[in-house]
């Protein structure tokens, strides 16, 4: 036998496996791992997100877990910001960088041609000067392959590589640039 839910069951199913009928007793990067992730583009959505669902849940854990990498934000599904864990960042962000790639505009997709490239010098140049802002970023690839714009080097740099912007950017109450580092 066969069921079919009615729309309204169907509804309720959905927001239930959200976790948006009710509140539960669960920590910032349980609810974020079990959602596959939050929407991210602003800093501040994902705070309301976890309150939303989260009984008792207070700005400080999800700023905690910032702070100490357990949850990052990084470019992810949709070619947008998103908020996951740092196991599931190191797990999907290799998944969806194809699709990356792919959306974007010709420019930038030339660049691509030298794509591990720009991945290792991305890498070579965070680690040896720390977070940087997608500016700052662009700029120091320019010096090392220059003919290619600084913003679409930095383009490459944060599709090829998986980047999470580190804090204060989207602590509660402290804010800041996005500052690049490697996962």
């Amino acid at each position: 036998m066969t069921a079919v839910l009615t729309r309204r069951a169907l509804n309720r199913a959905t927001l239930a496996r959200q976790h948006l009928d009710v509140r539960v007793r669960m920590t910032a990067v349980a609810m974020v791992e079990h959602l596959v992730g939050m929407q991210a583009q602003a800093p501040w959505p994902p705070y309301t997100g976890l309150w939303t669902r989260i009984e008792g849940f207070g700005h400080e854990e999800l700023g905690d877990a910032l702070t100490s990498r357990r949850l990052v934000r990084v470019l992810l599904h949709r070619g947008t910001v998103h908020l996951v864990s740092a196991a599931d960042c190191l797990a999907l962000r290799p998944l969806v960088r194809p699709v990356l790639v792919r959306g974007h505009r010709a420019e930038v997709r030339a660049a691509f041609a030298d794509a591990e490239r720009i991945a290792r010098l991305t890498r070579e140049v965070l680690d040896a000067r720390g977070p940087l802002t997608p500016t700052e970023l662009g700029a120091a690839l320019a010096e090392l392959l220059p003919g290619t714009p600084a913003n679409v080097l930095a383009d490459v740099a944060r599709t090829t590589v998986a980047l999470v912007q580190v804090p204060p950017r989207a602590v509660w109450g402290a804010g800041g640039a996005t500052r690049y580092a490697t996962a």
